[in-house]
């Protein structure tokens, strides 16, 4: 139980964000202000969405690989890296079986910049 409490602990933020992401890509139509489809505000506001939410899941999957006061190693942050990548290219093919919304690989693209910010940003915090 204790193991699985640890787990939980070290895993759970980044899952339920994860479920977060899952679920607003649910929805017919983008939460939000409505901006003209295309315009530079929309595509601003858009992908600047993209790439906080999968800089913010990247964080948490650093998270997760954190092991007591041992820092996380490189293989740790590329594995980060990767899960988030491939969660964001799911979730695009998530989004195109939603009635209202389309998938981009645009961005998935962005989504792995916000990913890729995030490593070496949470390499650099923890080396002081």
């Amino acid at each position: 139980m204790k193991r699985f409490l640890l787990l939980l602990w070290r895993w759970g933020p980044a899952i339920a964000w994860m479920v977060v992401i899952f679920v607003v890509s649910s929805l017919s139509s983008h939460p939000g202000p409505r901006l003209r489809p295309y315009s530079t505000e929309d595509i601003i506001v858009s992908k600047s969405a993209h790439l906080a939410e999968y800089f913010i899941l990247a964080i948490l999957l650093i998270r997760s690989q954190k092991r007591d006061l041992a820092p996380v190693s490189r293989r740790g942050y590329l594995l980060s890296f990767v899960i988030a990548t491939l969660f964001a290219a799911t979730d695009e093919f998530h989004q195109s079986l939603v009635p209202g919304r389309t998938a981009s690989a645009w961005d998935v693209l962005v989504d792995a910049v916000g990913a890729g910010i995030a490593i070496p940003l949470a390499g650099r915090s923890r080396r002081g």
